[in-house]
């Protein structure tokens, strides 16, 4: 498997009489392509149609792209996917709010916790932790109140500024998160079992995107 196929690397690597599959990547004449490097097996890019491509090639196809998903309407595609990613994200977060119940906090009491664990100490304000919010909600105040009611975070008046409402976790919380840790990273290696570091990291950037 040759991912960045040069001419002089195909014929070395064929001089020890070992199949050669190239890679190459945005190539617009494959025909042109296999007829200098003369590799033994073609790896197309995937939006490629490979019907085309062998009729004009003579050696195995692989990859390319479906050519009746290349027919298929685009909206549909994109519409497919959407709904795909929804249900992923409602699948992990029914998962993880299930793990999270079983110690007497929701989801997004918990994602408040890490927020002002990752504080480090420093206080944080309502929009802070708004701001930082996974899922962003209208009642950040309710989610504090409650978890003031466990005796998880308390709240208090800034000394250098009395209209401005300061907001730290408590040690009972840090000892709640460090009950949690283990087992929700044991949970989210379970979601992504079948995914490799290279997937997860495409996964990581899309999503940012």
């Amino acid at each position: 498997y040759v991912y960045i196929p040069t001419l002089n690397l195909v014929d070395y690597i064929k001089s020890l009489n070992i199949p050669v599959i190239c890679f190459p990547r945005g190539i617009k004449n494959y025909k042109n392509y296999c007829d200098i490097v003369k590799p033994d097996v073609i790896c197309i890019d995937y939006e490629v149609n490979p019907s085309e491509i062998i009729k004009n090639i003579k050696i195995p196809v692989q990859g390319g792209m479906d050519p009746k998903i290349l027919l298929t309407n685009k909206e549909k595609i994109n519409r497919d996917l959407v709904v795909s990613l929804l249900r992923v994200g409602n699948l992990i977060n029914d998962e993880l709010n299930c793990l999270v119940k079983h110690y007497g906090i929701s989801l997004p009491q918990f994602n408040v916790l890490r927020i002002l664990r990752g504080q480090k100490g420093t206080p944080a304000n309502l929009s802070t932790i708004n701001e930082r919010m996974i899922h962003k909600m209208s009642n950040t105040t309710r989610l504090v109140d409650k978890l003031i009611d466990k005796g998880l975070v308390h709240r208090r008046i800034c000394e250098t500024n009395r209209r401005k409402i300061e907001i730290e976790i408590t040690p009972k919380g840090i000892e709640l998160l460090a009950q949690l840790d283990h087992p929700i990273s044991e949970k989210e290696a379970q979601l992504t079992k079948n995914l490799n570091e290279k997937e997860k990291l495409i996964a990581l950037v899309q999503h940012l995107i």
